[in-house]
């Protein structure tokens, strides 16, 4: 079964980052859950059925990937699925949307191995906040 297209979604703000430059005054376009423009608001289309956000005065900008998380909020990786995932649901508020899961040291190798399965099970799983990688 294949999902239908996510509405096109156009987000207005202060400023964008990308890499080369400072956008005041800036938009973003999402279709089909990609970027498919940036630049002053101006400029940016607003496709029918477009779903439009003000951010005001914020910034736009790429998330973060950490590629070296134990933990967050109170959760750790590893320590089953569900901590994962709760670590994953903890990060956006950092900027972090997508993050390698990383166990802290492990008492034996059956530990480290239960420890990188519950890991692996969370990023098979669809979750909310930050992608698992």
């Amino acid at each position: 079964m294949t999902r239908p297209a996510p509405e096109p979604l156009r987000i207005r703000a202060g400023r964008a980052f990308t890499p080369t430059e400072v956008i005041p005054d800036a938009a973003v376009l999402v279709e089909d859950g990609r970027i498919a423009a940036v630049g002053p608001d101006a400029r940016v289309p607003s496709p029918p059925g477009v779903t439009a956000l003000d951010a005001g005065d914020r910034i736009l900008a790429p998330g973060f990937i950490d590629l070296h998380v134990h933990g967050r909020a109170g959760h750790a990786c590893g320590a089953s699925a569900a901590e994962t995932l709760a670590v994953a649901a903890a990060l956006p508020a950092t900027g972090v949307t997508s993050f390698l899961a990383t166990v802290a040291g492990q008492p034996d190798l059956d530990a480290l191995l239960r420890a990188l399965a519950a890991a692996a099970e969370a990023r098979g799983r669809e979750g909310t906040g930050a992608r698992v990688l």
